[in-house]
């Protein structure tokens, strides 16, 4: 933590004609602060990064108080506030008129309201009454309930600088990493609430009855499959034995964490991490034409087609390629992808010849779905990939079940090309029931591709 040393100010005192002065100009002065986090415990912050390190944010505001013996305050709630740029705390505060001698205390976040805390004794019931918020979803949620103090064991003289470390004396952090690989869940509508926690610092030591409540945790982070959510909550809570700690909901699934296989003590000052795997898809789940698909998580195609009473079918994407850069093919030459029935026999045939697809845009648009180009190869029967359909796959089912869905891009009025070829220079294509042959190296304005797969 960097150092921040603020340069004295002088203030000029002027004088009319008819003032006279007994003496030099008393200048007050600035008092030089150190503040940092304390070697252990600050890791509740909500810029705490996934080390757990602590680090001021830009616009961070804290509130200073200075007490003399009697515990009287003379300097109440002066605000700091942190600039990230040049990495200083902005904020003038000086040594009150006589005073040399002061004990210092400071919290996070700044307050207005504690403007009135005249005493020492004010400001620890401050702290003590500290309790947090049942929403802690959002940035500014989390901060209303984090809270950083720090307390000088010894007064600082006049013209010393003032160290405040901060500290974490009485919340605990609880984070749930969710490792979503199933693909489950929807990362972007996902959220997690703990369970039954005591919110009021006081009440855990001074009631029988303290305040419960549940806490909605904050999104922290996204790293691929790993989901990371997390929420201050007073230290000494107790998880009991059995507990389901965690909902979690992307609102469509729910699911409950597993429940604790003991009692578990939240102790202030410290970080608590919890991990929970979300289940695989249910394999037997029974689609019907315009479903999502698929049934969970982020939504990839819309059904179209069923075999099997539901169990099996065909998937058309959310959205479709359109332009000139998305043409069947750079070069006229004749390939043999003229199956009209599976285009997955076409996409190898295209491989084949092409490995990355660089000159077959329209391939490569739809190969690129699942994963570095070139990489996926395609047989008559492999399922959950994406690939341009053959002319006969495509069906009038796929405007009305893009319709019927509501999710994705409308294919009305547009011509979609397969990855049927009819001659040297052309394609098949396709429109609500009709077909008709367009140039393989050029789109049309209307023209469109989409990619299918089977499942």
């Amino acid at each position: 933590m960097k150092k921040i040393f603020l340069a004295a100010a002088v203030l000029l005192a002027g004088c009319t004609q008819n003032e006279h002065t007994t003496g030099p100009v008393t200048q007050p002065e600035r008092i030089t602060f150190n503040i940092e986090f304390a070697e252990q415990g600050a890791a509740t912050r909500v810029a705490t990064d996934e080390d757990f390190k602590s680090t001021w944010e830009d616009g961070d505001e804290i509130g200073v108080f200075g007490f003399d013996y009697s515990r009287a305050a003379k300097i109440v709630n002066a605000k700091l506030t942190y600039n990230a740029a040049n990495q200083e705390w902005v904020g003038d505060i000086y040594w009150p008129q006589g005073v040399k001698e002061l004990g210092f205390k400071a919290h996070y976040p700044y307050n207005p309201d504690h403007d009135n805390l005249g005493h020492s004794d004010d400001y620890d019931d401050m702290l003590d009454g500290h309790s947090v918020s049942t929403d802690q979803s959002t940035k500014d949620g989390y901060e209303r309930s984090d809270r950083l103090s720090t307390d000088n064991l010894y007064a600082d003289l006049k013209g010393e600088t003032v160290t405040l470390p901060f500290v974490r004396e009485d919340l605990a952090m609880v984070q749930l990493t969710i490792d979503n690989s199933s693909e489950l869940l929807d990362p972007a509508t996902t959220e997690v609430t703990l369970q039954d926690v005591v919110l009021g610092i006081d009440d855990i030591f001074n009631s029988d009855t303290p305040a419960r409540g549940n806490v909605k945790m904050l999104p922290f982070s996204t790293s691929g499959n790993m989901l990371v959510f997390r929420a201050v909550v007073p230290g000494h809570n107790t998880i009991v034995a059995s507990k389901h700690m965690f909902v979690i909901s992307d609102g469509m699934t729910t699911l409950r964490s597993s429940a604790t296989t003991g009692q578990i003590g939240l102790a202030a000052g410290k970080v608590f991490k919890f991990t929970q795997k979300a289940p695989p898809l249910d394999p037997a789940h029974v689609y019907s034409v315009g479903d999502r698909y698929p049934y969970a998580g982020v939504a990839k195609g819309v059904v179209y087609e069923i075999s099997d009473g539901g169990l099996h079918g065909k998937v058309v994407s959310l959205d479709h390629g359109i332009g000139d850069s998305r043409a069947w093919s750079k070069n006229l030459t004749v390939t043999g992808a003229t199956d009209s029935n599976n285009g997955r026999i076409n996409m190898e045939t295209i491989r084949a010849i092409d490995p990355t697809f660089s000159s077959h845009p329209a391939f490569l648009w739809c190969d690129s779905k699942n994963g570095v180009a070139g990489t996926t190869i395609y047989t008559a029967d492999k399922l959950g990939v994406w690939y341009l359909p053959a002319g006969n796959e495509f069906k009038n089912a796929m405007v009305s079940s893009i319709t019927q869905a509501g999710i994705g891009t409308s294919m009305i009025g547009f011509w979609y090309i397969s990855s049927t070829e009819t001659s040297e220079t052309n394609c098949n294509s396709f429109n609500s029931g009709s077909t008709h042959n367009v140039p393989k190296q050029a789109m049309g304005s209307g023209d469109a591709i989409r990619a299918v797969m089977a499942f």
